[in-house]
């Protein structure tokens, strides 16, 4: 079924003004205004309705359209002179019935790493940023059943919550472990086994040490030195770093660890959906990593 999403930010509908979802059967009608004469939206094609919120973007239900409606031409309005305020344009009205919610995994956050569409990991809602885009067939389907490509999403969120050098040096060190410059013949899980290790070398090694620190601080100079007054300063910010502080995240994240690891917890759900694992390998062949190295 071809499909296309409705950004509700830029083509709203009344019925999502005060909630975040329209009810299974509900109909209605959208206005897109447009240079175009004619859009790629006909009737039978599938809509996945979005909802911009804060920072996310929220896919809310599936709906088809019944009717492509009216097409009015919009005379441009003359400025002074020769200039023009607005273009000549068309309004096409659509009108649909909604089929289903969507619930699973609706969210943006949680798909940017399971649609081959988005490439920017900075800022990945400006690939919707528009009255309307076409999907791919793969696409639709992911956001409609709410698939997520865990392997690849792990791998993404772990990465792009390095800080910028973090991601240079372990790029840097992938290129060189790997012996390639765009990775397009590695297998992403090797990719996360050699990110895995990475984070235990030059990052979880040191936040050990900064608990032990913390330890020894707080036991054998108790009284002499307030702890939240020890730290050290980044070379490169100048900003001054509190150990205790640091410590403290530190201290969470190994508790949190504990209980169950997040390797182990990945191995888990690969296991649990083989077939879905193997989809999306298919789909993000020879794809590059999702490593945002602009922040």
């Amino acid at each position: 079924m071809p499909a296309v999403t409705i950004n509700t930010q830029y083509v709203p509908l009344p019925g999502l003004s005060g909630s975040n979802f329209l009810k299974a059967g509900a109909q209605g009608e959208f206005r897109i205004e447009s240079t175009l004469q004619y859009l790629p939206i006909d009737a039978g094609d599938g809509l996945i309705f979005i909802k911009p919120q804060s920072r996310d973007l929220l896919f809310t239900n599936l709906a088809i359209v019944e009717k492509v409606g009216e097409k009015r031409f919009i005379k441009g309005t003359p400025g002074k002179g020769n200039t023009i305020i607005h273009k000549d344009h068309y309004e096409h009205y659509f009108n649909f019935e909604v089929e289903k919610t969507l619930t699973k995994n609706n969210r943006l956050s949680e798909l940017e790493y399971s649609l081959p569409v988005i490439d920017n990991y900075h800022k990945p809602e400006v690939h919707f940023q528009s009255q309307f885009r076409t999907l791919p067939d793969k696409d639709f389907e992911t956001i409609l059943n709410g698939w997520v490509y865990a392997t690849r999403t792990v791998f993404g969120k772990l990465v792009n919550a390095l800080p910028r050098q973090n991601k240079l040096e372990f790029m840097i060190q992938a290129m060189d472990h790997f012996s390639t410059i765009d990775f397009r013949e590695t297998a992403l899980v090797d990719g996360l086994d050699f990110l895995y290790q990475y984070i235990e070398r030059r990052i979880l090694s040191r936040g050990r040490l900064l608990v032990a620190t913390d330890g020894i601080i707080k036991k054998e100079l108790e009284g002499l030195l307030p702890p939240e007054e020890v730290g050290f300063i980044d070379p490169e910010t100048k900003a001054i770093q509190n150990i205790s502080t640091q410590a403290k995240i530190f201290k969470s994240l190994f508790d949190i660890e504990k209980q169950k690891s997040l390797k182990k917890s990945l191995q888990d759900t690969i296991k649990n959906n083989e077939g879905l694992e193997t989809r999306f390998q298919k789909m993000f062949n020879r794809r590059l990593w999702p490593v945002d190295l602009e922040k």
